[in-house]
């Protein structure tokens, strides 16, 4: 099967179980991401990037980019929304610390417009810290 020999950097979470449709194939209990689409803590935890839609919501933010790097330091770019008040920025920072804890460096730059990736995507999460770090729990 083609599929099984790409390695495409899913995460998931076992264990694989039967399927409750009587056929027998095997299930995963979650899918959790992509590596490089989640944020990994210096304290073991890892913050899937499908949570910071969520975290940002009420931040006046249009769009954004997080971009880890090997050290763990964070740097995010924001597109702010026109009328973004300096309490939604306090809002994003907060929210931030909160989630990545104090230990991650975090850089912001407010930004016109988000680089693509080279095959035309808008990544929302880039992690470049080392695959080493995978045994981390979710948040």
């Amino acid at each position: 099967m083609p599929f099984i020999r790409y390695d495409i950097g899913d995460l998931a979470e076992g264990p694989i179980s039967p399927c409750d449709c009587g056929r027998g194939y095997p299930v995963l209990k979650r899918v959790g991401g992509r590596v490089t689409g989640v944020i990994r803590t210096l304290d073991g935890r890892c913050v899937p990037a499908m949570l910071f839609p969520h975290l940002f919501k009420d931040c006046g933010v249009d769009a954004y980019q997080i971009v880890q790097e090997e050290d763990y330091s964070v740097e995010v770019s924001v597109i702010a929304r026109a009328g973004r008040t300096l309490e939604q920025d306090s809002l994003m920072r907060r929210v931030m610390k909160r989630y990545l804890g104090n230990q991650v460096r975090i850089a912001y730059r407010y930004v016109d417009r988000i680089e693509r990736s080279p095959t035309g995507k808008v990544l929302p999460v880039i992690s470049r810290v080392s695959e080493h770090s995978l045994g981390a729990t979710n948040v």
